[in-house]
């Protein structure tokens, strides 16, 4: 179970949240994270969002894999805003892009199949049979915002809201597919 500022996490996840919005996180494993019900059988991490008046960070990541594919980039920001005298605006953005990697190698049972030929009625595998590696990634974005406000009289008002997008196109033994 995902949990953020104690709220449960509904919907799609924390994957499609900017990294940089949180500002703590915590987890229970085993009889801990009994306390959530049989949601939480697996554990429970907790994940504590900024709440920052001021500030913001920046940051800006590439990478490549050994093989010299896969190369990735990435830029994220984060700000925080005043709302009013006693709240709080936070925002967060995550944009990259990632080149697919490929690891496939035939397997044995699949060669052995292409190897019989067409007249064991093996003509369709495809070679390789199964492709191992990552997809092509473009455009993904991540936009988070959480917004709090505490009023004279006690009463918070809190709230978040987020956007993500991005397109995936997934190498296959038959062309590509297109996700997203």
């Amino acid at each position: 179970m995902v949990r953020r500022h104690d709220r449960r996490l509904a919907g799609a996840g924390h994957r499609v949240h900017p990294g940089d919005r949180v500002a703590a996180g915590g987890s229970a494993a085993g009889r801990a994270s009994a306390q959530y019900g049989s949601d939480a059988i697996a554990g429970v991490i907790n994940f504590l969002l900024k709440d920052d008046t001021a500030g913001g960070t920046v940051e800006v990541s590439t990478g490549t894999y050994r093989a010299g594919d896969g190369d990735t980039n990435n830029v994220a920001s984060n700000v925080g805003l005043p709302l009013g005298a006693n709240g709080f605006a936070n925002l967060s953005l995550e944009y990259g892009n990632a080149d697919p990697t490929d690891r496939s190698v035939q397997r044995a049972d699949a060669a052995a199949l292409i190897a019989a030929g067409n007249a064991a009625g093996n003509a369709a595998v495809a070679d390789p049979a199964q492709v191992w590696g990552n997809p092509t990634v473009e455009d993904d974005l991540k936009l988070f915002g959480n917004f709090g406000h505490l009023y004279a009289n006690g009463v918070q008002l809190y709230g978040h809201a987020n956007y993500a997008d991005k397109k995936v196109t997934e190498a296959s033994t038959s062309g590509t597919r297109t996700r997203g």
